[in-house]
């Protein structure tokens, strides 16, 4: 009987980690992606990602209608606005910069809201709401992920 039941105990633990695994990230929550260094956040018609690309934040909505010429301002629960415009001659894996881990990461983990306005030449501008939820996990994440990048690159030289 005993063995039964920590049979039955195993694979109900089991069960459990592997519905996790394929369900991903409960609702609301940012998907982690440690390959790549972001977190996504689902939104109707596609996602947010924000990725830390040595040490600077970035930021992309992927839709189906993206065009590459959209701008973006964020604001955090009303603050002032983020211009995301990158400088000139700048490399990243997204158009689109918050800033500085350093300075970027305590807004975000303390924000309750992101609003994100999209602006392009072809349509008027559009305004996204999210509610960013446990920002501060997020960019733990982040963090540890770009910490973990580095140490990896350290060894690779």
């Amino acid at each position: 009987m005993q063995k039964h039941l920590v049979t039955l105990s195993i694979a109900v633990v089991i069960s459990i980690a592997a519905t996790r695994a394929c369900l991903g990230a409960p609702a609301g929550e940012w998907n982690e992606d440690l390959r790549r260094c972001l977190v996504t956040k689902d939104i109707q018609g596609g996602r947010v990602v924000l990725a830390n690309d040595e040490g600077i934040i970035e930021i992309d909505v992927q839709r189906g209608t993206d065009s590459d010429s959209e701008a973006y301002t964020i604001s955090f629960d009303g603050q002032p606005p983020i211009d995301t415009t990158p400088p000139k001659n700048a490399s990243g894996v997204y158009e689109h910069r918050l800033g500085p881990f350093g300075t970027v990461a305590p807004v975000f983990s303390k924000a309750r809201r992101m609003a994100i306005s999209i602006t392009t030449a072809d349509k008027r501008a559009e305004t996204l709401t999210i509610e960013i939820g446990n920002g501060a996990k997020a960019m733990a994440f982040l963090k540890k992920c770009n910490d973990y990048w580095e140490r990896q690159n350290r060894k690779r030289r």
